[in-house]
């Protein structure tokens, strides 16, 4: 039985920590999550892992993600309702016209 103990001892040791991040590191996350809400699973976008890999810092993560949201269109970091509706309709409209070439048009 002392072998036991010490089997779930080393699982409980190898599984690693997560990262704590800021509450504004978290708010700007769950900005992420909402602005995906409302669209079609093919259009959403998701934060590039890079986003977290090798994070040095949580400002630095939070600077990532706040030049990813700018990169994508989105105009202040506190959307209102309408911000939210506009630059979701924008995301699906340039996922539909990606590949597309409108010169022939």
């Amino acid at each position: 039985s002392g072998k036991g103990k010490s089997h779930n001892a080393r699982k409980e040791d190898s599984k690693p920590e997560p990262k704590r991040w800021s509450e504004q590191t978290e708010k700007l996350k769950a900005l992420v999550i909402s602005l995906q809400k409302g669209l079609p699973a093919a259009a959403s976008f998701k934060l590039p892992p890079s986003v977290y890999l090798s994070t040095p810092a949580d400002e630095v993560v939070q600077q990532r993600i706040t030049a990813y949201l700018r990169a994508k269109g989105l105009v202040t970091l506190t959307p209102d309702a309408e911000e939210v509706a506009a630059f979701q309709k924008k995301v699906i409209i340039d996922f539909e016209l990606n590949g597309i070439d409108i010169s022939n048009i």
